[in-house]
C-alpha cells in the first residue's frame, strides 16, 4: 500500500507531501483544481515518460516519490533479478531535470523506465478518467480472463514459445531473401569464376613473363654485348685472359727467387679460372640468345590478357586475381549450402510452430475454463450496482495469425434489459454501464491479483444516485482486502472513505497560481460532501444530507 506521496516543482505545486492511511482514501475537488495532476505524478512513478513542461521553475528539478509498503514475494524476486536490495517500504522516486533528462530510482538504485513500469505493475493498478472504454480493447479483455485463470505462468511459457518461433521464422526468411539474392548473383559469378579459369592463372607466371619479354625485346642489344664481353676476355692477343696468363709466366719465372711472385701468380692462376669458365658462359649465351617473335608475341598477349582482366576486377596483380577466384569460388559452394540451411531452418520452424500450437491450447482452455466463473462474478458485480436483471457473456474465436497474447479473440457480451439479445459491450453499453461494468471488473481483477493498491480515477462517471451509493459501497468493500486511492464528484462515494483528501487551487501572495492537496478533519469532510451535494453554496439540507451519508458509511 502507498505509505507517503511526495511531489515538488510538478506543474502547479510546488510541494506537498501526503501520508496515506490502509483502506479507501478519497480525493475530491472542483474541475480543475489539480487532481488530473495528482494522477500525472502517479504516471511517472509507473514509468510513463515525462515532458520538459511539467517543471515548475525551469531552473530546479521535478521530484515524485512514493512509498509503498510492500511484502510480496513476486516483488521480492522482481527485485532480486535486477539486482535491487529489498526493503519492507519500497521507495521508487523519479526526476526530471531541467535539461530534459529523467532519471528513476528503486530503493537509490537507478533504474531504466522498462524496470520502474514493471515494479508499478506489481505495486499497484491505475485506472484514469478515460479507461472506461478500455473494455472495449480486445487486450484488456484478455488480461481480465487471464488474471481470472492466473495464466502467468502459462502465458508466460506460450511468450517464450512465440518468440522462438518468431526467430525461426524471421530466421528462415533471412535465409530465402540470400538464397534469392544468391540465385540472381549465381549466373554473374560463375561468369567471373568461367573468365579467370579460362586464363589459367599460376602464381608467379605474370612476374616470369614479364622478365622474359624484356629479355626478348632487347635480344639482339644483350647477343652484342655478350658478344663483345667475351671477345674482351680471350678472343685477341690484347684481351684480358692472354694478358693475364703471360702475367703469371713472367711471375714465375723469378718465383724462386723472389717468393711474393709466386703467390700474385697462383693468385693470377685461379683469377684465370673463373674467368675461362665466364667466357665459356658468355660465348655461350651469346650463341643461344636470338629474337623469338612469335614468343614475344605470346608472352605480350599473356600479359595483355592479366592487365584486361587486373582492370575488370580492379586489382593490382595476379595474385589478386588468384585470391578472387578462390573466394568467387568459395561463394558459389555457399550457395548450395544455403540450401541445406534453409531445409534445416524449415524443420526448425516446424518443430517451433509445433510446441507453440500445443501452448496456444492450453492457453485456450485455461482461459475457456473460468469464462462462466467470469460471468457469474461480473453479474453479480453489476447486479448489486443497480442492474438486477442484465446479463453477461463470453465468447472466444480463434485469430489469424498468433499473436503476442495467443490465438484468441474474447468477445464481451451485454444485456442491460430483459429480453433483449446480448451484444458486444462497444455496441450496447451506455457510459454509466460501462462505469458499473468496469468497476465490477476492477473487483474482481483485484481479487485475482495480488495487487496492494488500486487507484480509481473518476470510475464512477455517468452515475449517480443510488447506483453511486451502491458503487460506493463496493469500492469500501473491496479497500478491506487493499488499499483504494479513489478521486470522484459524487458525495455518496466521498462519504465511504475512511480518510479524505481535498485538491484546490490558491492564489499566493506574489499572484501565482498553486495546487495544495489536504487531509480533512471530520467538519471539513461535512463541508465538503454538503458542496459535493448543494454545490458552492451549502445550504442546511445538504449538511443534513451528508450527515446522514457519513453516518450510513
Amino acid at each position: 500500500m502507498f505509505h507517503s506521496l511526495k511531489i515538488s516543482n510538478y506543474i502547479l505545486i510546488d510541494e506537498i507531501e501526503i501520508q496515506f492511511a490502509e483502506g479507501l482514501n478519497v480525493i475530491t475537488g472542483e474541475t480543475g483544481a489539480g487532481k488530473s495532476i495528482l494522477m500525472g505524478a502517479l504516471a511517472l512513478i509507473s514509468g510513463q515518460r515525462a515532458e520538459l513542461n511539467v517543471l515548475k521553475d525551469k531552473e530546479k528539478k521535478c521530484l515524485v516519490e512514493a512509498e509503498i509498503k510492500s511484502n510480496l514475494n513476486e516483488l521480492k524476486q522482481f527485485l532480486a533479478e535486477n539486482e535491487i536490495e529489498f526493503e519492507t517500504i519500497t521507495t521508487i522516486r523519479r526526476e526530471i531535470l531541467p535539461n530534459g533528462k529523467s532519471r528513476a530510482f528503486i530503493n537509490d538504485t537507478p533504474v531504466i523506465l522498462k524496470v520502474l513500469e514493471q515494479c508499478g505493475a506489481i505495486l499497484f493498478d491505475i485506472h484514469s478518467q478515460h479507461q472506461n472504454d478500455l473494455i472495449k480493447d480486445e487486450h484488456f479483455r484478455l488480461k481480465i480472463v487471464d488474471a481470472a485463470a492466473q495464466n502467468s505462468s502459462i502465458l508466460a511459457e506460450y511468450r517464450s514459445n512465440f518468440e522462438a518461433y518468431s526467430v525461426a521464422e524471421a530466421e528462415l526468411e533471412r535465409l530465402k531473401k540470400i538464397q534469392k539474392k544468391s540465385l540472381q548473383d549465381s549466373d554473374a559469378l560463375q561468369y567471373r569464376i568461367d573468365l579467370l579459369a579460362a586464363a589459367k592463372l599460376t602464381h608467379g607466371e605474370q612476374e616470369e613473363l614479364e622478365k622474359e619479354g624484356d629479355v626478348l625485346r632487347n635480344a639482339e642489344e644483350i647477343k652484342r654485348i655478350l658478344s663483345l664481353s667475351a671477345e674482351i676476355l680471350s678472343q685477341n692477343e690484347e684481351s684480358v685472359v692472354p694478358l693475364l696468363y703471360r702475367t703469371e709466366q713472367e711471375l714465375n719465372k723469378i718465383s724462386k727467387v723472389y717468393p711474393l711472385a709466386q703467390s700474385a701468380a697462383q693468385r693470377i692462376h685461379l683469377a684465370l679460372v673463373d674467368l675461362k669458365d665466364l667466357f665459356s658462359d658468355l660465348d655461350r649465351e651469346a650463341e643461344n640468345m636470338e629474337f623469338d617473335p612469335l614468343r614475344l608475341e605470346f608472352i605480350d598477349q599473356r600479359l595483355k590478357l592479366f592487365m584486361d582482366l587486373q582492370r575488370r576486377f580492379q586489382v593490382e596483380n595476379n595474385e589478386a586475381l588468384l585470391e578472387l577466384y578462390n573466394d568467387w569460388h568459395a561463394e558459389l559452394q555457399n550457395i548450395g549450402r544455403v540450401d541445406l540451411d534453409i531445409e534445416i531452418a524449415q524443420k526448425e520452424l516446424i518443430s517451433s510452430l509445433e510446441r507453440l500450437k500445443k501452448s496456444a491450447e492450453q492457453l485456450t482452455k485455461s482461459r475457456v475454463s473460468v469464462f462462466e466463473q467470469i460471468a457469474l462474478q461480473i453479474a453479480a458485480g453489476i447486479r448489486q450496482l443497480g442492474m438486477p436483471k442484465a446479463r453477461f457473456e463470453l465468447q472466444i474465436r480463434d485469430t489469424e495469425p498468433y499473436t503476442d497474447n495467443g490465438k484468441d479473440y474474447v468477445r464481451f457480451l451485454f444485456s442491460a434489459n430483459p429480453g433483449i439479445e446480448t451484444e458486444d459491450i462497444q455496441k450496447i453499453a451506455s457510459g454509466g454501464e460501462r462505469s458499473r461494468l468496469m468497476l465490477t471488473i476492477k473487483q474482481m481483477m483485484s481479487v485475482n491479483s495480488n495487487l496492494s493498491t488500486l487507484v480509481l480515477d473518476e470510475i464512477d462517471t455517468g452515475v449517480s444516485g443510488e447506483v453511486a451509493y451502491r458503487m460506493g459501497t463496493m469500492m469500501q468493500q473491496m479497500s478491506m482486502s487493499r488499499q483504494l486511492m479513489v478521486i470522484t464528484h459524487l458525495p455518496q462515494i466521498a462519504a465511504r472513505g475512511q480518510v479524505h483528501f481535498k485538491v484546490e487551487k490558491f492564489e499566493t501572495a506574489e499572484g501565482k497560481t498553486q495546487t495544495k492537496v489536504a487531509k480533512l478533519n471530520n467538519e471539513q469532510r461535512l463541508t465538503e460532501i454538503a458542496s459535493l451535494l448543494s454545490g458552492e453554496n451549502i445550504t442546511a439540507a445538504a449538511l443534513s444530507n451528508a450527515r446522514e451519508l457519513l453516518l450510513s458509511s
